[in-house]
């Protein structure tokens, strides 16, 4: 009778229950590096659960958004400004969408009152903003008179400190007010309408604090008439629900609404829909360019799982080898030590899940707690959670999959006579990975050829269509062709390490031997250098084409006081003294390094003379499009100058060498002078001459109504100065040059060079101690791009390090029997602190190499193709990089690295 040796039904099923069974044990007898695997496929999917939940929780819910803005009541009416052309409202907005026909001469829109719906009880609010006259500098704030604490607007307003009964002279204000005034409750405040007392501070649900506003008690507060205009509210308290239908009626007769029943179901137009389809459609590309970066992180973090999975593999060899040897199939033993991957990275997922939506919450109800404005309320968005999770697990089982395929392959024999023989490299794997390098250099050159060929910046948005996946996917296969050649580096190593010393020889050979565990460390490092090299160059060259195109009003660190500001009479001017001016300035942001009292042409204005305004006229030729036209440049990475943004110099200013460096932000050349001197303008932009001259119009116009009384044009003989910054002015022209051209010259502002830059609530206070009619500007710095560079450089080199010391940590745990074989003839215990050192030091530097090829080719490729950029290639950041990772990753292996290990009798015996 034939014996039936094929598996029985639910074998498979079994073979798995054991192999998740013995996983488990795997896990709670080795728990240190179970701990270290469930980190690196926790703390990504905890991140970007922060990230999204926290994103999530910023925006409201239709509920929420309700409670915010209606309370309880049904809906409230505000007018519409509509003409009777049949104006439509969004259904979720009270904003017009559309104007299906011509305006009606004899339409007269009615006002809310006039058009409530029956069956509605109605609550009057007005909206509205005042100045607060006797604050320094001079604040502007919403007034909202309403019925604050009927209990229908419970859910809008919370009474946050003070009473509810606030007297005839009580007020309330805002959080964000109170800060800014640096009032309590119970002191006094001085409106228009009169003197007020704080009664409390109220948080309004539908601003969040943003806002500074007064709250007063009824609609018809002097606070609100005496007001110049205001907006009434009218809400409807009901049973019944305000339709759509019957709002589309209301928009007819000339009022708008914000209804519960239509926020609550909206109408099916698709039309109708934009903004709330814009929301959400912006919420899920954020959540998606999460998971994208995501899966950059988990494939990192794998490759760094991946070694410990290795480690954790030879280290079952035996055991691995005995259930070979007693029948198991190979799949049995590759389910062995994939189940790893499966338990841990179950956990890690969960694990990740859990502690990335506490951490959400906490901070989303702590902010609530304390009236932030950042969150509406948590918010547990699922889908985006189960697939953080998901892609955690993936990595996992993937890290856990490639040493169980490399098991399952091993002779059983000579595993069970424990003889660790060196895996032979498959040649495949580098050729496939130079096959794939050739072809990242087609995909990227092609997307170079694509943006080359464009002529003009339109043409960006068709073109890049095909230039982002050319690129994208060039630089994908670039670093995927390196990371499978890393192992064939990896043993060339190995093969040259004989002329080296001892410890070192001891590292190479090692790593060569043990290409599990040291490939995937490498690709760690790899990609990680890789990711930073490549934001780090976008960042240094977005960050240089902002600054070239950045018009400011200033230099940095320089701050300015207007010398004449005008009186209740426009026709009277007062002068600021600028020793006063410095004095303030000084007594907040301390000593100023130097001040420079600015003259120039001044532009009168008044009713019998009119008002003059001059300008530059840039020559038709020297703009960017001409230049482009004739070859002479390009509109890429061209801007033509502009003096319509404010600045605080004159159009025209008069002054010698003090004013030039003010203005230029540095020492003018000896040859810039001498041409002030001979009476030339100096201009700032080179495009303003045509000829060795400038050309300026004035225009006077009549006081009132705007006409144009007469025009006149000026031309100046000019050259042109380098200047610090992109500053909206014209030029300077020395005092004889505006003598001559007959010029009203007056010392207009005082321009100081500060010690620091001030932040706003300095400035706020600066402008407090100045003279009334006085004001204090500055030019806020853009972005700090390199804090930030070196900021990419530290979390680089902080990821880099980390995959580098847990490389060094496998390496020592994977090795610890050969350590003991060294300590047993007599090795010298530094000799072991020394290998750690430079098995550190070798993954930095093989990853940091070749992660800066990595990224660094791709980005001069995207960046220097694309012609409106400046390609920047921040050295110092990236050498820092280059030298500072591998010196202190071996340093830090040195230092922690014991130099004895206790050896264990049965050790011993092996």
């Amino acid at each position: 009778m034939p014996v039936d040796v094929t598996a029985h039904r639910g074998s498979r099923r079994q073979s798995f229950r054991l192999a998740l069974r013995l996983a488990g044990r795997d896990a709670r007898k080795h728990r240190g590096r179970s701990a270290l695997i469930l980190s690196l496929i926790a703390l990504p999917v905890a991140a970007m659960t922060v990230i999204v939940l926290l994103l999530a929780s910023t925006q409201a819910t239709v509920q929420e958004r309700i409670d915010a803005e209606l309370g309880t009541a049904q809906a409230y009416l505000t007018p519409l400004n509509t003409d009777g052309s049949g104006l439509i409202q969004y259904p979720t907005m009270t904003s017009p969408i559309s104007t299906p026909g011509d305006p009606d001469p004899h339409f007269v829109a009615k006002s809310p009152a006039a058009v409530v719906p029956p069956g509605y009880t109605t609550v009057e609010e007005s909206n509205t903003q005042i100045l607060i006259p006797m604050q320094r500098p001079e604040t502007r704030a919403s007034v909202v008179g309403s019925d604050l604490f009927n209990p229908g607007f419970e859910s809008r307003f919370s009474l946050i400190e003070g009473t509810k009964t606030p007297g005839a002279d009580g007020i309330y204000v805002s959080p964000s007010l109170q800060g800014r005034l640096g009032i309590d409750v119970g002191d006094r405040l001085t409106l228009e309408a009169g003197d007020y007392r704080v009664a409390g501070i109220i948080w309004e649900g539908a601003t969040k604090n943003m806002a500074d506003t007064i709250y007063v008690s009824s609609a018809n507060h002097p606070v609100v008439t005496e007001a110049e205009y205001e907006l009434k509210r009218l809400y409807l308290f009901g049973d019944e629900p305000l339709t759509w239908p019957q709002i589309q009626e209301l928009n007819a007769q000339g009022v708008a609404a914000l209804s519960r029943a239509v926020l609550l179901d909206p109408p099916p137009a698709p039309e109708l829909l934009g903004p709330d389809e814009y929301g959400e459609r912006q919420m899920i590309t954020f959540i998606l360019g999460v998971s994208m970066v995501g899966i950059l992180v988990l494939a990192e973090v794998g490759l760094l799982a991946g070694a410990a999975f290795a480690v954790g593999a030879k280290n079952q060899r035996r055991m691995l080898a005995l259930l070979a040897a007693a029948g198991g199939e190979k799949s049995t033993v590759r389910s062995v030590v994939t189940a790893s991957g499966v338990v841990l990275g179950a956990l890690g997922a969960i694990a990740g899940v859990v502690v990335g939506t506490g951490v959400a919450a906490a901070v989303v109800y702590w902010s609530l707690s304390q009236h932030s404005m950042m969150f509406a309320g948590f918010h547990l968005l699922v889908w985006p959670l189960i697939i953080f999770a998901l892609l955690g697990f993936t990595a996992s089982v993937i890290a856990a999959a490639v040493p169980g395929f490399a098991m399952a392959k091993q002779d059983a024999f000579n595993s069970l006579k424990s003889a660790q023989t060196t895996s032979k490299p498959q040649s495949r794997i580098p050729v496939v990975g130079l096959v794939l390098i050739g072809l990242s250099l087609l995909l990227g050159g092609a997307g170079v050829a694509v943006i080359l060929g464009l002529d003009d910046p339109e043409q960006y948005g068709p073109k890049g269509v095909v230039f982002v996946p050319l690129m994208a996917g060039g630089t994908l296969l670039f670093l995927l062709g390196l990371l499978l050649c890393t192992g064939r580096i990896v043993d060339l190593m190995g093969r040259f390490a004989g002329m080296l010393p001892l410890a070192p020889r001891m590292a190479v050979r090692d790593a060569s031997r043990n290409r599990g565990r040291s490939v995937p460390s490498i690709a760690a490092v790899l990609a990680a250098t890789a990711l930073a090299s490549i934001v780090m160059v976008g960042s240094a060259t977005f960050a240089q084409e902002e600054a070239g195109k950045r018009h400011v009003s200033l230099n940095d660190q320089q701050g300015a006081v207007s010398l004449r500001t005008p009186n209740s009479d426009s026709e009277a001017w007062q002068t600021t003294d600028p020793e006063v001016t410095i004095s303030a300035v000084e007594s907040v942001v301390g000593p100023v390094e130097s001040s420079t009292i600015i003259s120039g042409v001044h532009d009168t204005c008044s009713p019998a003379q009119g008002c003059v305004h001059r300008e530059f006229i840039s020559p038709s030729e020297n703009t960017c499009r001409a230049k482009a036209e004739r070859n002479a440049g390009d509109i890429w990475s061209c801007t033509d100058p502009d003096t319509n943004v404010g600045s605080a110099f004159p159009l025209l200013t008069v002054g010698g060498a003090e004013a030039l460096k003010s203005m230029l932000g540095h020492e003018p050349t000896p040859e810039v002078l001498q041409a002030l001197k001979d009476g030339k303008m100096v201009v700032l932009d080179q495009s303003w001459i045509k000829d060795g001259h400038v050309r300026i119009r004035s225009r006077t116009y009549e006081f009132e109504g705007g006409e144009v009384r007469n025009e006149a044009y000026l031309e100046l003989p000019a050259v042109a100065a380098e200047p610090a910054a992109r500053l909206s002015v014209g030029g300077v022209i020395s005092p004889q040059t505006a003598e001559e051209q007959g010029f009203t010259v007056k010392e207009l502002s005082l321009i100081m060079d500060l010690p620091s830059h001030p932040t706003k609530a300095e400035v706020e206070a600066i402008n407090v101690k100045l003279e009334s009619g006085s004001w204090f500007t500055t030019q806020y710095p853009g972005p700090p791009t390199e804090k930030i560079l070196w900021a990419i450089a530290g979390i680089a080199c902080l990821v880099a390090l980390t995959a580098a010391s847990i490389t060094a940590g496998l390496a020592l745990a994977d090795g610890r029997a050969d350590h003991m074989t060294l300590a047993g003839v007599g090795a010298a215990p530094r000799l072991r602190k020394a290998i750690a050192a430079w098995q550190s030091g070798l993954t930095a530097v093989v990853g940091v190499g070749l992660g800066l090829a990595a990224g660094l080719l791709p980005a001069v490729a995207l960046f220097g193709s694309a012609r409106e950029y400046v390609l920047v290639v921040p050295w110092p950041q990236l050498g820092v990089l280059l030298i500072l990772v591998p010196v202190v990753g071996a340093a830090s292996a040195w230092l922690f690295t014991r130099t004895r290990i206790p050896m264990a009798r049965r050790a011993l015996l092996q």
